[in-house]
């Protein structure tokens, strides 16, 4: 997988953790792609994360149907727990 691929497939990605849905329109706008690579890029990042990511063929768009694990895992990861228990200890 090339680099400009990775942006497109790290950016859809990013959409649906923001704004909990992307289309085809949304990536060829941004990149300047094909439908066909848009469709592509979009299949391959729902298949990736089946767990989050479905489409919803009513509003004809991929939605985010939970959190991404990685972004939770990171969340979970204790570091603001360390601290804030550090602070009230002294």
């Amino acid at each position: 997988m090339n680099w400009y691929v990775r942006q497109r497939r790290a950016w859809i990605e990013e959409m649906l953790f923001i704004f909990g849905f992307v289309n085809r329109r949304h990536v060829m706008g941004k990149f300047g792609c094909s439908a066909q690579t848009a469709s592509k890029d979009l299949t391959e990042v729902s298949k990736k994360n089946r767990a989050w990511v479905a489409y919803d063929p009513r509003v004809k768009a991929y939605i985010n149907t939970g959190f991404p694990p990685r972004l939770m895992s990171t969340a979970d990861a204790g570091d603001d727990d360390s601290s804030a228990g550090n602070a009230s200890d002294a």
